[in-house]
């Protein structure tokens, strides 16, 4: 043999090793409002970690493979044959030596010569050549040799998507400070948000709110595609906390166990995201098969059939991402070949590769270690390609925090597999977790302790120490763009952030143009007003002179001049004006011309904050006022509370069809400010949305998307409106691009905008059912509520005195009544009233005239499923029992006093009325003052409660 059965005994225990490290780590965790997201590391140990392959009569083998007569341990019968002392029947995990229909790894990962499964060299690479059973790799047991990576030098295919993740809870009171509301978020260089988290009921899997915080943000959050039309926003469902133990642990594996069951979760999730207005849904099951985590072994086909059932019901109109972590020990379970068909694309998590779980792991140990790390993205990542997913499809996770620990010795501060942590750091004055600091703290950490950090470059990360023994792991703008150059370099459809409040929102986040071009906030903030006025031009264009409004677009307002000082178009002709048309479904606002100072004064352009420039023109006209004609400068058309009708969807294809002839057909116009207009109709909005389906649509955009990635900028918003001059060519540069408008030979007339083939039906101004000026209310507004109550159940509500939106399905309440004596204050008689709360939801579409859904109604109807309770006396003055239907023990006239909640264990009628009667037999002899009915309701609440 080519070494000692003593060195294979090791060897497989460190093939064991590599396999099994620490499988005890949570995911996209809460802990005190901040999120854990723990990973294994997939790194060869070293020698002082490698437990010793040998056994003796009284200590089996640590691994619990066979133990041999030799003392050693392993799988073939050498070791569990004659004289085997342990173990004698141990299966190893893979290979000739695993339990039939377990041989082969889960992955396509290797089965290694000692029947562990793996990806790294030590699985995968093959010694053992005198093994008659296996003597070489066989690939029935899994992959064999090294993995085959991606490989795209120089490439950026991440910026096809940006992808953040909002925490619900930094808004709520478990952030002491630097709390984040959605309308805070700065949503530069993000073309998806994802909302973290909802949850679902474990029993009618419908959707469900995290919390009552989380349910107030829903409307909120999906309201900021209007401040970015181009953004999408997404629900992520599930979570670490969604699978601890408690009443949702199993709640995955039941919804997906039958098709029943699926399409009631479907159903429902449609719905919610139809009421909310959220594009797309991301699946967070923290994880199927994991028996630490609840799963069960049917978990695997049955999340397969859960995303192609999703993509069959969803179409192309929503879309589909999945969570994936980078450890064997929870990935093990995905078939990702199976679900890559359904989604979209992959949220890798690569972060929290270590953290203060790894004292717990017998193979890691209590070292420091950066939680990010490069050279383990990339072992996790192999595990990816052996199972054939396609890179494209993988977007790789950033952490926008860091993990830390307390030093054992503040004098070994390097992550050198030497120096051991004592603990976590303490905790952060805002994130209040310790262990773990977001990257707002970490800046505030090394400007007030002049701490210089240290950056590991073969890792792409860095760390710092402090306070003597605080030490952190962290990335910046520097190591961020290592692993966005590492995620090129794979190949990868993108990137992804945890989470995106966990920075200074007013600064830089690094992802927009601040990151390419030198552009502070203010200005960017000034750009994306500026962007916004240019994607209201290519929502409302002028009609020609006389000419009304084209079919699907409305009348807003008419002017009589010439739209911009560039112009060389005639005005109009007397009593013929042009009109101002936007599409169907645009929200104006409140408009107003701004700029005329008076008779035979110049104009002066703008508009206030927050108001969105529609238009220009040197005169507007006003059917009951007398026109305004400026003596030189431009109006300007100002709505404040615009919204375009254009979706991300309808800009693609209104793009599409548009700029080849306008962009084309603009460079040949007479008038000059038309060929400005078009490209920047065009460019701008364009580069507002997600590039991959438009570059060969756009001439000058295909450009511009090779040097920025998603926001416009100042640069190109200057160059649509400053850059270019009144001559014959005029000759402006776009990120050092030069590009040329030729109008000296003219060769067709500029077209209007076409109606896109689906956009809302015409809105006329005076319409009946609905006034012009009154905003239209769309889904992803607050949903309206009706509460459809029984007589039962309002005799509940008055008698318990609790909010509206307190009552849930399944709880268990009392009241009790009193019967008045006639003439008297004092009641003459007592019931106590038990039962069980029912509410079912039902939401039904709130439509205009038009037929068009507008709002949702959410429709609780309540009731209160409930018996009486009594005690009478019989002849000889004994106690007896009795009980009323509703129909008895609700009367008018009655006074009520609230009892309070009884046990959750009481479920039924039947229940309580065992307990009932228990009780009123007890009672013995009546006695009108010390055993009566009154005596009898306190007893048998205080038994039921």
């Amino acid at each position: 043999m080519h070494f000692s059965k003593l060195a294979a005994a090791v060897a497989a225990l460190a093939s064991l090793s590599a396999a099994t490290i620490s499988k005890e780590h949570p995911s996209h965790e809460r802990s005190n409002g901040q999120s854990l997201n723990p990973r294994l590391t997939n790194v060869p140990l070293a020698a002082r970690d490698l437990p010793i392959g040998t056994c003796n009569s009284g200590t089996p083998c640590a691994n619990g493979a066979c133990c041999s007569k030799t003392n050693l341990c392993g799988y073939s019968k050498d070791f569990c044959g004659s004289g085997c002392q342990h173990n004698c029947d141990a299966k190893a995990q893979c290979g000739p030596y695993a339990a039939a229909g377990q041989q082969k790894c889960p992955l396509n990962v290797c089965c290694s010569e000692f029947g562990y499964c793996g990806s790294t060299k030590e699985f995968c690479a093959w010694k053992n050549k005198d093994d008659p059973l296996y003597p070489t790799c066989d690939t029935k047991y899994g992959g064999c040799g090294d993995v085959h990576r991606p490989s795209c030098g120089g490439g950026s295919s991440v910026d096809k998507r940006s992808i953040g993740y909002y925490e619900s809870w930094a808004n709520s009171d478990s952030r002491k400070c630097q709390k984040v509301a959605p309308e805070d978020l700065n949503l530069d260089g993000f073309t998806h948000m994802n909302f973290a988290f909802s949850f679902f009921d474990p029993s009618s899997f419908q959707i469900a709110p995290m919390d009552s915080n989380g349910a107030s943000l829903y409307s909120r959050f999906t309201a900021l595609k209007s401040k970015k039309p181009s953004l999408q926003t997404w629900i992520s469902v599930g979570g670490w906390s969604f699978t601890d133990p408690g009443p949702t642990q199993t709640a995955f594996s039941e919804m997906t166990s039958t098709s029943g069951n699926r399409q009631k979760f479907i159903s429902g999730l449609i719905k919610f995201m139809d009421t909310y207005g959220f594009d797309g849904v991301d699946l967070d099951w923290e994880y199927p098969g994991a028996d630490d985590r609840g799963g069960k072994s049917q978990d695997t086909a049955n999340y397969v059939s859960l995303a192609a059932e999703l993509r069959a019901a969803f179409g192309t109109k929503y879309g589909i991402s999945m969570t994936l972590p980078t450890s064997y020990w929870y990935l093990q379970h995905f078939d990702l070949l199976g679900i890559q068909k359904s989604v979209d694309w992959f949220n890798l998590m690569a972060y929290d590769l270590h953290g203060v779980w790894d004292a717990q792991s017998k193979f890691v140990g209590p070292y420091i270690a950066p939680h990010t790390n490069i050279t383990e993205i990339d072992l996790g990542l192999d595990l990816l390609w052996r199972s054939g997913v396609d890179p494209a499809k993988v977007v790789m996770g950033q952490g926008w925090y860091g993990r830390s620990f307390t030093l054992k010795d503040p004098s070994c501060n390097k992550p050198n597999g030497i120096c051991e942590f004592s603990g976590g750091a303490k905790a952060g004055p805002c994130s209040n977790a310790a262990g773990i600091l977001d990257l707002e703290e970490i800046d505030d950490i090394i400007t007030k302790n002049n701490v210089k950090p240290v950056h590991d470059e073969t890792a792409a990360v860095k760390w710092i120490t402090w306070d003597s023994d605080q030490w952190i792991s962290y990335d910046d703008d520097d190591t961020f763009k290592q692993k966005k150059d590492f995620a090129n370099s794979r190949c990868l459809g993108g990137l992804m952030v945890w989470a995106m409040d966990q920075v200074d929102q007013t600064k830089p986040n690094g992802l927009g143009p601040a990151s390419t071009v030198s552009v502070t906030p203010p200005q960017q903030s000034n750009a994306n007003q500026m962007s916004a006025d240019q994607l209201a031009g290519l929502t409302c264009k002028a009609s020609a002179c006389g000419a009304g409004c084209p079919p699907g677009t409305n009348a807003v307002t008419q002017m009589n001049g010439q739209p911009g000082q560039l112009s060389t178009t005639d005005r109009c002709p007397k009593k013929q004006y042009q009109t101002l048309c936007c599409l169907d479904g645009t929200q104006t606002g409140k408009c107003q011309w701004r700029g005329w100072k008076g008779v035979g004064l110049p104009c002066v352009s703008g508009c206030k904050d927050g108001e969105t420039e529609v238009s220009q023109n040197t005169n507007n006209h006003d059917s009951k006022k007398k026109s305004q004609t400026c003596n030189g400068g431009l109006q300007s058309y100002c709505c404040a509370g615009f919204k375009p009708s254009l979706t991300k969807d309808q800009l693609e294809q209104d793009a599409g069809n548009f700029a080849k002839e306008a962009a084309e057909a603009a460079a040949a116009q007479a008038a000059l400010d038309i060929a400005a207009k078009a490209f920047c109709r065009i460019a701008v909005p364009v580069l507002l949305a997600p590039l991959e389906l438009l570059e060969d649509l756009i001439p000058i955009a295909g450009e511009i998307a090779d040097a920025i990635e998603v926001a416009a900028t100042p640069a190109i918003i200057e160059g649509c409106v400053k850059g270019i001059e009144k001559e014959g060519k005029a000759e402006f540069k776009v990120f050092g691009k030069e590009h040329t408008l030729d109008i000296n030979k003219p060769t067709s007339t500029d077209k209007d905008l076409p109606a896109p083939k689906k956009h809302d039906p015409p809105k006329k101004s005076d319409d009946a059912c609905e006034k012009p000026d009154k905003l239209r209310k769309r889904v992803g507004v607050q949903a309206k509520r009706e509460d459809r109550d029984s007589d039962a159940f309002k005799a509940l509500a008055r008698a318990a005195g609790k909010p509206n939106e307190f009552w849930r399905t399944g709880q268990g309440w009392a009241i009790r009544e009193a019967y008045p004596w006639a003439g008297n204050v004092i009641p003459n008689h007592y019931l106590l009233v038990v039962g069980i709360v029912s509410v079912k939801l039902t939401m039904e579409p709130i439509k205009d005239c038009r037929g068009n859904t507008v709002n949702q109604k959410n429709i609780y109807t309540r009731d209160y499923i409930a018996q009486s309770y009594e005690i009478r006396y019989d002849d000889n003055y004994k106690c007896v029992f009795g009980k009323f239907a509703f129909d008895v023990w609700h009367k008018a006239g009655l006074t009520w006093a609230n009892m309070g909640p009884i046990d959750a264990k009481y479920q039924t009628l039947a229940d309580i009325e065992e307990v009932a009667q228990t009780k009123a037999d007890a009672m013995g002899q009546y006695h009108l003052v010390t055993n009566n009915c009154r005596v009898y309701t306190n007893n048998l609440y205080n038994a039921l409660k």
